[in-house]
C-alpha cells in the first residue's frame, strides 16, 4: 500500500495491484471493508477518493449516475 487518507471515519489505503491496476480499500468507521478495482493509475485513485471525500462531507453533493434518467 502506498496511500492512507482519512475523512468522515472513513480511511482510504491505495494498493498496486499484481497486473499494474490500483485499487482502493475503504473501511468505513464500523468496520466495514470495501475494495475498488480497476483503477489504470494511482492519480486516478486519489482523484477517486478525493471525489468520495467530498460525497462523505457534503450529503449535498452526487454524481448523477446511469440510473438517473440522465444521458
Amino acid at each position: 500500500s502506498c496511500h492512507i487518507g482519512r475523512m468522515a471515519d472513513t480511511a482510504f489505503e491505495i494498493v498496486a495491484q499484481s497486473d499494474h491496476t490500483i485499487s482502493v480499500k475503504m473501511t468505513m468507521a464500523d468496520g466495514r471493508l470495501r475494495t475498488i478495482t480497476g483503477f489504470a493509475s494511482e492519480h486516478e485513485a486519489i482523484a477517486w477518493i478525493e471525489q468520495t471525500k467530498r460525497a462523505l462531507h457534503d450529503p449535498r453533493f452526487r454524481t448523477p449516475t446511469k440510473y438517473d434518467g440522465h444521458s
